[in-house]
């Protein structure tokens, strides 16, 4: 949820370039280093672009159409993760990562956003193809969106968004896992609702916004691997939402297939 709160439906997935270092810890540590295009419909807390926008407008801030140019214009990501054998059975990997870049909603906005990620796992030395296994792994990220339009009459504002889902599974028998996870999101600073006509905005509560208001999910599930290369999994969802004021209840049904050779796990 928080996930698609900051990132967009699809993810950040802007073109750039990375490097990575591999340290000399006597544990296993690598830093990441990236840029990327800012524009997008892949890069929705930063420069975006006018599709994305007319779909769901951070905040209700109108977009600014600001093309990239220089160095400044660009995304850049820093990261760095680190894992460690806790036992001959438990494994884990805690991951740091820190995001700046400019906005859509003028030439001074920009966006600065913030994670942390923790994996923790279990497996007896004596197993099954990988069973049985019991995998927490959690996830907390925090958005500081600076909206500095360059509109007379509509008020610069920080909109400070943050949530995390945390998620208990538990490979009971091979090939089947159960599992929970809880997600929340929340934020601070308000919203507009910008009139084009006249160019004016006036404020109004976050809470009227699907994707900035307050909201709970709790979903337990149920997964079924048929081979090392499929994953089948059933997943009912409670939401309760600000906005709405009630409570939803959806069903899902995920089917995943990976083609080719998968890569080595990291940890």
């Amino acid at each position: 949820m928080i996930n698609t709160r900051l990132f967009g439906p699809d993810g950040m997935r802007g073109p750039g370039a990375r490097v990575s270092w591999l340290t000399p810890l006597p544990w296993y540590s690598q830093v990441y280093l990236s840029m990327q295009n800012a524009n997008g419909e892949t890069m929705s807390s930063f420069l975006a672009n006018e599709e994305f926008f007319e779909e769901r407008p951070i905040g209700g801030y109108p977009f600014f159409n600001r093309p990239v140019k220089t160095l400044k214009d660009l995304t850049y990501l820093a990261r760095v993760e680190n894992s460690w054998n806790l036992s001959e059975s438990v494994s884990s990997k805690l991951g740091f990562s820190g995001i700046y870049g400019p906005n859509a909603t003028g030439l001074h906005g920009d966006t600065w956003i913030y994670g942390a990620d923790l994996v923790v796992k279990w497996r007896p030395a004596k197993n099954y193809q990988g069973w049985p296994f019991i995998l927490w792994e959690s996830e907390i990220m925090k958005r500081n969106y600076y909206a500095k339009p360059d509109i007379a009459g509509v008020p610069a504002n920080t909109l400070r968004d943050w949530g995390f889902y945390t998620q208990l599974l538990w490979g009971f028998y091979p090939r089947w896992a159960v599992g929970v996870r809880g997600e929340y999101a929340s934020g601070a600073g308000s919203n507009v609702s910008f009139d084009p006509a006249t160019g004016t905005a006036e404020i109004v509560s976050r809470n009227t916004d699907a994707f900035r208001d307050n909201r709970t999910r709790i979903s337990p599930l149920l997964v079924w691997h048929p081979s090392e290369f499929s994953r089948m999994r059933l997943q009912y969802n409670y939401d309760y939402t600000a906005r709405l004021q009630k409570d939803a209840h959806t069903v899902w049904f995920g089917a995943e297939f990976l083609y080719g050779a998968h890569p080595a796990h990291k940890y």
